[in-house]
């Protein structure tokens, strides 16, 4: 759908986002910014009451939920959302997905003991029989939200995960703190479902038909079957390495899970941001060539801007940070925290290639890299676990893999798109070099900081977003011109800024106030 014209690299032009994205980012801004200061609470407390050996039983039985949510939820949304016009799939995606969502979670339960006696854990299979009535919630939410997002309903989306994770962040607090162990990290799940599948219900009024049309189960089976099995793929190549870690033990499978996910804030705090927005709106375009381009570039180029510093700046301040904001107990997890961080700057970038490939009809590409790369996975962690050994052997090992297989997966993307290389250049160069020259600085900060722990965090932080900033106005003014321009577009809705362009003329330029 994609053909081979050249497009023109982003030029310093200065344009406004396309309304439905700024809507979009804007009420998805809203809610990471809120949920990220409720996730931050609630992991503070989750990790001062618990152990690791509770960490490493709910990781266990989340394991299995995080599989099959990957299976039902980008497949699904992803085919909802590209059927433009169609009526009747989102009815077809309903039914398949019953089909094969309830008898998953109803095996798993019936495995749930078998799982717990192999890992020699006695709450694993009660955990993980619960979280599965959390995943049969999700599960008839899933299309109801796909549903918003193809009508760019964000504000009651966005609304409604931000209400959902506010539930999960609260209850890790509340259950932790009443001494509820590794079972204060599955109720707020199963507590949250509820509430999600409900709102988008009754907000949706989604009746699925009973009997669509053959030719729409056809078309959502066709479309969706690459991305079940990549998504497949996906998930056995992010959580071998926790099945393989897990027969250490319950404690060291806590460390490792803990260090791995809060690795990976930058893909999922922005670029599962961007690419949620980015998705329908190149979905909307995909016969207007030039114009996807463009939108994609853009959306790489804010997607970069915003997750290069945040990974290099915690690589430098991993340890200082992980020590003063859950305590000593954890820092056997700040190794392999630090050995994610880079490897997550390129997944950020692949969920908005993710997001390109399914909006030009393409989703099978994510399943032909998966397929070549599985025997690279499964190899790393062998490799990880048995030479280099323990936790820190097996995060090294992967991180290095995961940092090659993401590479080549982007370049695969960029040159299906057509893409020029001067287009990708200027879109990711400018905030590359400002984070890499920001993370020196910060470790200089580091070593000749003050001695209060405390006070040396916030000189790191405070000079490296100083340094950032000034280095991707130098670098790349019109680079540092765009980004701009979208977070104020983004943060700032276009009545108020015109409020205050009216009271301060001088400040059109800085509100983005077309003239």
């Amino acid at each position: 759908m994609i053909s081979p014209s050249a497009v023109k690299p982003t030029n310093s032009q200065r344009r406004a986002l396309d309304p439905d994205i700024e809507r979009g980012l804007r009420w998805a801004a809203i809610r990471q910014i809120v949920t990220a200061l409720a996730s931050t609470v609630g992991v503070l407390f989750y990790a001062r009451y618990l152990t690791p050996d509770a960490l490493g039983a709910a990781s266990l039985a989340l394991l299995v939920y995080e599989g099959l949510y990957l299976l039902i939820h980008a497949p699904i949304n992803h085919a909802v959302v590209y059927y433009q016009d169609e009526a009747e799939h989102p009815s077809a995606a309903f039914w398949l997905l019953m089909a094969f969502g309830i008898p998953a979670a109803l095996g798993m339960m019936f495995l749930a003991p078998v799982m717990g006696r192999f890992y020699r854990s006695e709450e694993a299979a009660p955990l993980t029989q619960a979280i599965m009535v959390a995943y049969i919630m999700l599960l008839l939410a899933t299309v109801p939200g796909a549903v918003l997002i193809k009508q760019m309903r964000f504000h009651l989306y966005e609304g409604f995960q931000t209400i959902y994770h506010l539930v999960v962040f609260i209850g890790w607090v509340v259950f932790s703190v009443l001494g509820f162990g590794a079972w204060s990290l599955i109720l707020p799940v199963l507590l949250g479902a509820i509430f999600w599948v409900g709102a988008v219900w009754a907000v949706t009024r989604f009746r699925p038909m009973l009997r669509p049309s053959r030719r729409a189960f056809n078309d959502i089976f066709r479309f969706a079957r690459s991305l079940w099995g990549s998504e497949l793929l996906t998930y056995l190549m992010r959580k071998m390495d926790n099945a393989a870690v897990g027969t250490l033990g319950e404690g060291s499978l806590g460390l490792y899970a803990f260090g791995e996910d809060n690795s990976s804030f930058a893909a999922l705090s922005v670029a599962s941001v961007v690419a949620q927005v980015t998705l329908p709106a190149l979905a909307k375009v995909q016969a207007r060539i030039d114009e996807f381009r463009r939108t994609y570039l853009d959306m790489l180029r804010l997607t970069a801007a915003a997750a290069m510093p945040m990974q290099i700046g915690a690589l430098v301040i991993a340890d200082l940070w992980m020590r003063l904001s859950f305590g000593s107990q954890w820092d056997g997890a700040v190794p392999v925290f630090r050995a994610y961080v880079l490897f997550q700057i390129l997944d950020s970038l692949t969920v908005l290639g993710d997001a390109a490939m399914s909006a030009s009809g393409r989703p099978y590409i994510r399943l032909r890299m998966n397929l070549v790369q599985l025997p690279l996975f499964i190899g790393a962690t062998w490799y990880g676990l048995s030479v280099w050994g323990g936790i820190l052997g097996v995060a090294l090992s992967l991180a290095v893999v995961r940092s090659l297989a993401a590479m080549a997966y982007l370049g695969i993307t960029w040159r299906i798109l057509h893409l020029p290389a001067r287009g990708v250049i200027r879109a990711l160069a400018p905030s590359t070099l400002a984070a890499g020259f920001m993370g020196l600085a910060a470790l200089g900060v580091r070593l000749i900081g003050p001695a209060n722990d405390w006070l040396l965090l916030a000189a790191v932080v405070g000079v490296a977003m100083l340094v950032y900033g000034a280095l991707l106005w130098l670098i790349d003014r019109a680079a540092f011109v765009q980004v701009w321009d979208a977070g104020m577009q983004i943060f700032v809705p276009l009545r108020l800024r015109e409020r205050a362009a009216r009271r301060f003329p001088r400040l059109k330029r800085v509100l983005t106030i077309q003239t």
